[in-house]
């Protein structure tokens, strides 16, 4: 549960479910901004208005989806690799209960993963800071709940 919770720091308030969402909601409210502008101060004609409208939404529908599926296959394969960790170190406490392998070189094994995870914890939270500074400037990532 500890690495599930750790897993979604990166995207700040927006879980990985709503992410797609809120990307997506981004991507219309700039492209509002843009009809705007192009209204107000180009002064394009309605046909190209027109134009434009069609194209933001049917390219919104279109991140839409592909942030939906990538943030599927992202979390479908990140619960793999947590399988594969834990069954690695059941496997690897088996041999050493059996005696089939030194204990102490078990202990080395399994404390290796954690290196893996802190930098994988330090990536995050990298990308978390990253993500705030481009969002705005705010700490706490996005709130669009």
């Amino acid at each position: 549960m500890r690495r599930r919770a750790g897993s979604l720091r990166w995207t700040g308030r927006v879980s990985g479910k709503h992410l797609p969402m809120v990307v997506t909601a981004i991507y219309l409210l700039s492209g509002a901004v843009w009809m705007f502008i192009a209204v107000s101060f180009v002064r394009h004609d309605v046909t190209s208005i027109l134009e434009d409208s069609l194209f933001i939404a049917c390219t919104a529908g279109l991140l839409y989806l592909l942030l939906h599926f990538g943030v599927r296959t992202v979390r479908g394969q990140e619960s793999a690799l947590m399988e594969s960790e834990d069954r690695l170190a059941r496997i690897l406490r088996d041999f050493a209960s059996n005696g089939s392998l030194d204990p102490r070189i078990v202990s080395v094994l399994i404390d290796e993963f954690d290196p893996i995870r802190k930098g994988r914890t330090e990536a995050e939270e990298a990308f978390t800071e990253e993500f705030s500074r481009c969002a705005g400037g705010r700490g706490d990532g996005l709130d669009m709940a």
